[in-house]
């Protein structure tokens, strides 16, 4: 506390003596050339008297202009007293401070390898450029900052005490805050401190995160491996992907067995016979099976359940699908066997429920209502 008002005293101190503060000039954007500018072109009537048509250039000048940024003041002051200095032997041919913001110094060309900015007594030189040489009739652009000097009387002394009393006053206040906490953590056995502050506050805080996040989830998705199964019999596996919002959604699924080597020539009736006549089989079948589907889905405990993951719903969609049972011959050639093959609309419908995301379906597929097989999937929701 000692050393807060010894602070205090001395920052009183240091407000009394504000020194003056010396006028600076500092570079924005380094010189350099404008493109396809020319003097002449665009300052004929500022410079234009410093041409003389019977030399070759006919004019030998070169333009450094000059942004000045600042407030109003401090562009009025360094129109007063900024120049470039180039050495004792060259100086600035003509100086025009008519346009906004801006200083345009006339040099000459090509000379000038050191260009300084020079803003007056107590003002340290800085480096405009070292250029090796300066084009006849060219534009040469900058960008600077000129601050003038100031004797401190802009500022608001008492404001600023007064600002730093305050401030000085809420860490006062902090600070014993902070010793009494310490001294009434000191007091408190330790044990008490573990059960009361550091494990409930940790477990109701990650308790209080997932509750959020099961109660407020707006979109889930769920992803599920499936297996299929037909008394044919006929196994087949693949994936289901769907999203709901606010109870309803949509789904995708594929199934299939993977098998696609063989290819049929023809079909076969119930007998066997292809266009009346029976072929030599050799016992050898293959079978392939692929179903796509998609379609809607609703969670009929969308508004009952505060756990937005504990579902219990329906799908019912449509698609293609596709299911063939072939013979080999004994010449190795493969016959579809129509009573068994079929090919074109696929539909399926059934069940699914979620326990905190955990979720299974189950329902049936059908390809053109003759083929059935049972669906069963397991995965998540998120």
């Amino acid at each position: 506390m000692r050393k807060i008002r010894l602070l205090l005293t001395l920052l009183c101190l240091w407000l009394g003596m504000i020194p003056t503060l010396a006028q600076s000039v500092m570079i924005v954007e380094e010189m350099k050339l404008v493109p396809h500018a020319s003097v002449m072109a665009m300052y004929k009537n500022e410079f234009g008297s410093f041409e003389t048509p019977i030399t070759s250039p006919s004019f030998r000048y070169a333009v450094i202009r000059m942004h000045l940024e600042g407030n109003a003041q401090a562009v009025r002051t360094a129109k007063e007293r900024v120049t470039l200095y180039m050495g004792q032997q060259m100086g600035v041919e003509s100086r025009v401070t008519t346009y906004s913001n801006q200083i345009l110094f006339l040099v000459r060309a090509p000379r000038h390898p050191m260009i300084y900015i020079d803003c007056g007594d107590g003002c340290e030189r800085v480096l405009l450029s070292n250029m090796q040489q300066l084009e006849p009739n060219c534009l040469y652009d900058c960008r600077v900052r000129f601050t003038p000097e100031s004797d401190g009387s802009d500022v608001d002394k008492d404001a600023l005490l007064d600002e730093l009393r305050a401030e000085i006053a809420n860490l006062m206040q902090a600070q014993q805050e902070i010793q009494n906490e310490e001294k009434q953590v000191e007091e408190e056995p330790i044990d008490t401190i573990a059960e009361e502050s550091i494990a409930p506050v940790a477990q109701e805080d990650t308790l209080s995160k997932y509750q959020r996040y099961v109660q407020n989830a707006k979109v889930k998705t769920l992803v599920l491996g499936q297996i299929g199964y037909s008394v044919a019999p006929q196994m087949s596996y693949g994936a289901m992907l769907g999203q709901m919002y606010g109870g309803y959604g949509w789904y995708v699924s594929a199934r299939s067995n993977f098998q696609f080597g063989a290819q049929a020539i023809g079909s076969c009736d119930a007998n066997g016979l292809v266009d009346g006549v029976k072929p030599f089989y050799s016992g050898n079948t293959s079978s392939s099976h692929l179903a796509i589907h998609g379609g809607f889905m609703m969670n009929m405990l969308e508004k009952m359940s505060k756990n937005k993951f504990n579902t219990l719903g329906v799908y019912i969609g449509g698609g293609y699908g596709k299911r063939e049972l072939l013979a080999e011959t004994t010449d190795g050639e493969w016959i579809k066997y129509a009573p068994t093959s079929h090919n074109g609309f696929a539909g399926n419908v059934g069940l699914f429920g979620s326990i905190a995301g955990v979720t299974l379906n189950v329902g049936v597929s059908t390809i053109n209502f003759k083929y059935v097989d049972l669906e069963v999937g397991i995965g998540f929701m998120f």
